[in-house]
């Protein structure tokens, strides 16, 4: 493709090398539209890693990034970020300004207003169920005042609509993931030895331990399970938020032997999991504070490398899968539910076998960030060709 040579901002409330899907969203476009012919700056928070591991990653890049480090009271931290912004407008002369996450929704409005730049917003869901007057009135307004809004989900724009959030020009952009890192058929052997999962049946959770992932749901679970499978494993991945607090839960019902959790791990051993596993299973939930799964970029990846998953329903997770082909869908809050779920693609070998093909071919028809970044541009440079 000839290189645009279009230039644009983008801000976002968190990016790799720490975890996060809004981050590695952020991170896809940043990197596929600059391969594109964008010239891209990016602007955001590195939260969850080390300043070595930050710089490694960011002296790796080929767009340019601005990371954002004070620390301090909220409306101090919010000017910085504001005349951190105006300096790197001024000398990147973006055309347009993508926003992902809340504050930088806020942000990309106020700059969008102060220099009449146009402003596209990501609608991940979370934003929209605020219920602090102050951030849901800045938050109405900011995206209401988006020259255009990309809902992550019809999960995720259902929930603006029912909220009263009404938007002049709004479309929906699955996320993705990553084709050639994601694949099946990887080696496996050293890595089930390290984790002593020779002889086990595995299940597997990618995502930050926390209320919304519902991870206790899993653990809940997991005495029906291995009533008929005793050799099965519940492994979980990412940001061990609350492990504390499950650790207690397993070891209350008696299964806290099943259960791993080996925290945040590199991008590059995901893969490798995700093959080791003979089930994916997200069944998250809408929390009291308004937390919501508005997609979910782990089932993508677990497709990707042909396995099947068990995901909840009331969450954008469906829009993830085909229900019956690629995956089985539970209602959330469920541990019984679950349990037979994961049952009966353990018991039959064909079946999660043939569910898993499906969810790769209908990942790689559809889901990839490649196909996903060709709409992203398309609406970038719809923005910019209207204003």
């Amino acid at each position: 493709m000839k290189p645009s040579k279009l230039r644009l901002l983008v801000l976002s409330i968190e990016f790799p090398p720490g975890p996060g899907g809004l981050g590695t969203l952020a991170y896809q476009i940043s990197s596929c539209l600059t391969q594109m012919g964008w010239q891209v700056a990016v602007a955001t928070p590195q939260s969850h890693s080390t300043i070595q591991e930050i710089d490694s990653f960011n002296n790796l890049q080929s767009f340019e990034l601005t990371r954002f480090s004070f620390k301090g009271p909220a409306i101090f931290e919010g000017l910085s970020r504001l005349f951190i912004t105006l300096r790197l407008i001024h000398s990147h002369q973006p055309e347009v300004i993508l926003a992902i996450g809340w504050q930088s929704v806020w942000l990309s409005s106020l700059l969008s207003l102060l220099t009449n730049i146009p402003c596209v917003a990501v609608g991940a869901g979370t934003e929209f169920l605020v219920s602090a007057r102050v951030r849901r009135a800045l938050t109405r307004w900011a995206y209401q005042r988006a020259d255009q809004v990309i809902f992550i989900s019809q999960y995720t724009r259902k929930l603006a609509q029912s909220h009263g959030f009404i938007f002049s020009k709004d479309t929906i952009i699955h996320l993705g993931a990553d084709e050639e890192i994601y694949k099946p058929d990887l080696p496996t052997t050293n890595l089930r030895q390290e984790l002593k999962l020779t002889a086990s049946r595995v299940i597997l959770t990618v995502g930050q331990v926390s209320e919304r992932k519902a991870q206790d749901v899993v653990i809940k679970a997991l005495p029906s399970i291995l009533n008929d499978f005793p050799n099965a494993y519940y492994l979980i991945v990412g940001l061990p938020t609350n492990q504390v607090r499950l650790e207690r839960l397993a070891n209350e019902l008696g299964v806290a032997d099943h259960i791993q959790f080996t925290g945040m791990v590199l991008k590059s051993e995901l893969p490798f999991l995700y093959n080791l596993a003979d089930i994916f299973v997200l069944v998250s939930r809408v929390t009291e504070k308004g937390d919501v799964e508005g997609f979910g970029i782990a089932v993508v990846e677990a497709a990707l490398c042909g396995k099947p998953a068990i995901v909840s329903n009331n969450s954008g997770l469906v829009e993830a899968v085909v229900p019956g082909v690629t995956a089985l869908v539970v209602d959330p809050e469920h541990p019984k539910m679950t349990a037979t779920a994961i049952k009966h693609l353990l018991v039959d070998d064909k079946l999660r076998q043939e569910m898993g093909v499906a969810a790769r071919k209908h990942a790689l028809e559809g889901a990839t960030w490649r196909q996903q970044m060709k709409k992203f541009d398309h609406y970038l440079n719809k923005v910019i060709e209207l204003n």
